[in-house]
């Protein structure tokens, strides 16, 4: 008795390439060159000492708090409109099929606690430096554990086919057009987490290809070339400090500004 129970506390903060929701990818290691950091916060002991070892390692799964989710939001906010978890969703890549909520990996759940799996770069003192990160900026993490695949690599499991083969077309191709390479390469020494072109080109180029468009702007955009308007939608998301603009006409995407 006498002790005051915190409930779980982050033991530390994610530092990201990816400042919003939008352009985060979905799932760990579908952009290898994405890139971030684990800052440890613990009061009570030695940072550096508690990563000790983790270096031998060539991943690990992150236990998160979904702390951007709508539905966290709203739960923590008072100018967000309240709102329930819904049993099923529509995943991205069923494109607008419903599934039920335990079937997917959706961040809108009853509790907003999320895995993911990154590869480990190094560890610096108490700072975890990672890659193939799926994690926006200022996720607070309850706890790292090493990836050891003879536990972690269920032999002949199932999935079904929508995880690998999913109904929604992929995109085939992106191209960089106008100035945008050039002011991309021009864009590097400002960047935080990359000092090379190849790799933020690569990471822009990874998150692109996996087609980052809500469901709802995926119909929109295929309603405008079903009427062939002339009007093209332009997205945008964020990497680094980086603003890319885009438009996406059949599997092909177009950067047409970075800014």
């Amino acid at each position: 008795g006498g002790e005051t129970d915190k409930g779980i506390q982050p033991i530390g903060f994610i530092e990201s390439c990816f400042r919003e929701r939008n352009g985060c990818p979905r799932q760990g290691l579908l952009v290898t060159k994405a890139r971030g950091l684990i800052r440890l916060k613990l009061p009570l002991m030695d940072a550096g000492h508690t990563l000790e070892g983790l270096d031998q390692y060539s991943h690990v799964w992150i236990i998160f708090v979904f702390h951007e989710n709508t539905n966290t939001l709203r739960g923590i906010r008072t100018d967000r409109v309240s709102s329930v978890v819904k049993a099923k969703v529509r995943p991205p890549r069923l494109d607008g099929i419903k599934v039920g909520l335990f079937s997917t990996r959706t961040p809108h759940r009853p509790n907003p606690i999320g895995l993911s799996i990154a590869k480990v770069e190094r560890t610096e003192g108490g700072v975890l430096h990672l890659s193939g990160l799926d994690l926006i900026d200022g996720t607070p993490v309850l706890d790292i554990k090493p990836y050891i695949p003879h536990y972690d690599s269920v032999d002949g499991s199932i999935t079904p086919s929508w995880t690998y083969d999913p109904p929604a077309p992929p995109i085939n191709s992106v191209t960089f057009v106008g100035d945008t390479e050039a002011t991309l390469r021009a864009l590097v020494p400002s960047l935080r987490f990359y000092n090379k072109y190849d790799d933020i080109r690569q990471a822009i180029e990874e998150v692109l290809m996996l087609d980052i468009r809500s469901i709802r702007r995926r119909k929109a955009d295929k309603q405008r070339e079903e009427e062939e308007s002339s009007e093209v939608e332009q997205h945008r998301f964020a990497i680094d400090v980086l603003n890319v603009c885009f438009t996406v006409t059949g599997d092909s995407v177009t950067v047409f500004r970075i800014e």
